[in-house]
């Protein structure tokens, strides 16, 4: 069971093949537990080490910072 139903139905429903990178990476990381956690703890430790904000690449290309709250 995933802790993400609705992410992973859609994913599901699309062809993998031909999806956006995005969308490969996401279903990835929802099939493969091992690299969910990889990336969990990746950012968990930017974030326990002192960092504010992480940034990252969004669905359209932009440059996001995601804060820690």
């Amino acid at each position: 069971m995933t802790p993400f139903p609705k992410s992973y139905s859609y994913l599901s429903s699309i062809d993998i093949n031909t999806a956006e990178a995005i969308d490969k990476v996401a279903f990835e990381l929802l099939e493969n537990e091992a690299a969910y956690e990889r990336a969990s703890q990746a950012l968990r430790r930017r974030f326990v080490r002192g960092a504010e904000f992480v940034e990252g690449i969004d669905r359209g290309g932009r440059n996001n910072a995601w804060r820690k709250i």
